[in-house]
């Protein structure tokens, strides 16, 4: 057995959940309603992110996994370090903890009957870098996986270029790579970045590559994904996602030098396609 199999790596936070079991749906205008007062039950605390929810569920799947994130030097990162650190000490060996950023978290308001409401704040995840991911980690593993660029700047920025460094990196060492997404605010800078020309650098990089519908459709053809949004009913996307659309989609990420597309369609499933074989046999 290897010390690391998997280097989880990316995005994280804490997220801060009221509760809210008790707070009838009718009452949820309030909370935006200045001077109101919406009283909710004990206050719960997790790590949230996929370097936490990925990186926790392989160790407890018996996997030997580190976590390498970036945290403040601050309240909120001490409370992450002890909830990493009451799972498994050794997991929290490859979180960066930088005293000139503050903690990323997330407020989230779940009440019965809808869907979550999430307040969120970046913080530490916009400053790291590819430097925060430490190589001789990524020459001892066999997978690195990467998650939520489109919410931490420097990934983003200049092209991606610090994303695609990353990636390059990686693939020296011989590792096998893989890339999670989630959706940008489409008003914040993440949601106007120039994404088809981010994946076209990075991609030839990443053996797997994982994004939703909804986050690769908006990302390559925003101006589609509009426009197919307000045709759906109630905004749902992913009702139009046919296998003609996604077949087009894969091809164009297969064109960009991935080898593993799979794109995640919710309770729908996964669409799943492979770039050729002698392609596949360099991995």
């Amino acid at each position: 057995m290897r010390d690391v199999e998997v280097v989880v790596a990316g995005h994280i936070c804490l997220d801060i959940i009221p509760g809210m079991e008790h707070v009838a749906y009718g009452k949820l205008p309030a909370l935006l309603k200045p001077g109101h007062l919406v009283i909710t039950g004990p206050v719960h605390f997790s790590t949230g992110g996929p370097v936490s929810n990925t990186g926790l569920a392989l160790h407890r799947l018996g996997v030997a996994t580190r976590l390498v994130a970036k945290i403040g030097a601050d309240p909120l990162g001490n409370i992450v370090r002890e909830i990493v650190d009451g799972i498994d000490p050794s997991l929290a060996g490859g979180l960066v903890e930088d005293p000139a950023v503050s903690t990323s978290y997330s407020v989230i308001l779940s009440a019965p009957g809808i869907d979550r409401i999430f307040l969120h704040c970046p913080a530490a995840n916009d400053a790291f870098t590819a430097a925060d991911v430490d190589v001789s980690l990524l020459e001892k593993a066999r997978l690195m996986h990467f998650g939520y660029p489109p919410v931490m700047k420097q990934m983003y920025a200049n092209g991606g270029s610090e994303l695609v460094e990353l990636y390059r990196r990686a693939k020296q060492t011989g590792v096998t790579t893989s890339l999670d997404m989630t959706f940008p605010d489409p008003e914040a800078d993440g949601g106007r970045a120039d994404w088809p020309v981010i994946l076209r650098a990075v991609l030839p990089y990443v053996d797997v590559f994982l994004p939703s519908f909804e986050e690769l459709f908006f990302m390559l053809h925003r101006d589609e994904y509009e426009r197919l949004r307000s045709e759906q009913t109630e905004g749902d996307v992913l009702m139009g996602a046919t296998p003609e659309l996604l077949g087009r989609l894969a091809d164009e990420l297969l064109d960009m030098g991935v080898r593993i597309v799979a794109i995640k369609l919710g309770s729908r499933g996964l669409y799943l396609r492979t770039a050729g074989e002698k392609v596949l046999e360099c991995m």
